[in-house]
């Protein structure tokens, strides 16, 4: 009878583990090659044999040390319900042998109850781009792959539009406030400059008359012009003479005036051939006129 019991309850005892053992996940984990460069994408694939009616419940964000996860796939293994395949996509950012730790992956059990398994500690070589003993470009992180929001990046582009608009705006409301910086020249100043760059033109030692006093005269009507407010230009000598007779002078008399500018109706005539010191004489008298005017 003793006997009887101790087989007895080996059997039980033996059912009861092989029951146990059938209730925990049998996981396996390989990687897609032996060996990669730095930054390349290595598939890192845990098949997972789950227990009756339980399904997985995979975070995606699992992180592993010395790798970036690039994405993670999970799926079930057709015509095998309780079997399920987890592909990593990972990129290493580091160089030498590298161990890729056991990371906890959540299932739910029959129960309804959720558990975790752990994937197998394995390991793989990352070479470096630069040769076996590079150390430069160790511990580089790969580039992570960013994911946006549609709508958030359409807000973004309607403040970037916003944005840029109002500077436009604000760029042509300051260059229409800004006055452009003018130099100017008082008309006496001007007057004799341009007297003086009519005698170096060489105009009366031409002998060109009729186009000195033409010129002297345009020089003189430009600075009464701007000086007094009204159009000199096409004022014939009567005309300008009595205008000027209005304006009270200082230094000069209607006298001064009508004998100065008697030379200008001369100079109309083609038999007018003054000599060269002659209409040097007309063009300092025409300063002194534009000084005392």
């Amino acid at each position: 009878m003793k006997k009887i019991l101790l087989i007895l309850s080996i059997f039980i005892l033996s059912f009861s583990k092989s029951f146990a053992v059938s209730k925990e996940p049998v996981i396996e984990a390989s990687f897609d090659a032996e060996s990669a460069y730095i930054g390349d994408i290595i598939k890192y694939t845990v098949k997972a044999h789950l227990p009756d009616a339980a399904y997985l419940a995979v975070n995606k964000n699992i992180i592993f040390k010395n790798f970036e996860t690039v994405n993670v796939y999970a799926d079930g293994i057709s015509g095998k319900p309780n079997d399920y395949v987890i592909i990593f996509e990972l990129a290493a950012y580091k160089t030498g042998v590298l161990d890729l730790e056991p990371v906890g992956i959540a299932y739910v059990n029959t129960d309804g109850n959720k558990r975790m398994f752990f994937t197998p500690q394995t390991e793989i070589l990352i070479n470096s781009l630069l040769g076996e003993n590079a150390e430069d470009i160790k511990d580089i992180k790969s580039l992570k792959k960013i994911s946006m929001n549609p709508a958030y990046s359409a807000g973004i582009a309607l403040v970037l539009i916003i944005l840029i608009a109002l500077i436009v705006l604000l760029i042509k409301d300051i260059r229409k406030n800004v006055k452009e910086e003018t130099v100017i020249i008082d008309p006496q100043v001007q007057a004799l400059i341009d007297l003086d760059d009519l005698l170096g033109s060489g105009i009366i030692k031409n002998g060109e008359p009729r186009v000195f006093y033409y010129r002297t005269a345009e020089i003189l009507r430009t600075y009464i012009s701007k000086k007094y407010g009204f159009n000199a230009m096409e004022m014939t000598s009567t005309e300008l003479l009595k205008k000027l007779e209005n304006i009270v002078f200082i230094s000069l008399t209607r006298k001064d005036i009508k004998e100065y500018f008697k030379i200008f109706d001369l100079a109309r005539y083609a038999g007018f051939k003054p000599s060269e010191s002659s209409m040097i004489d007309s063009l300092e008298k025409t300063k002194e006129f534009i000084r005392k005017l």
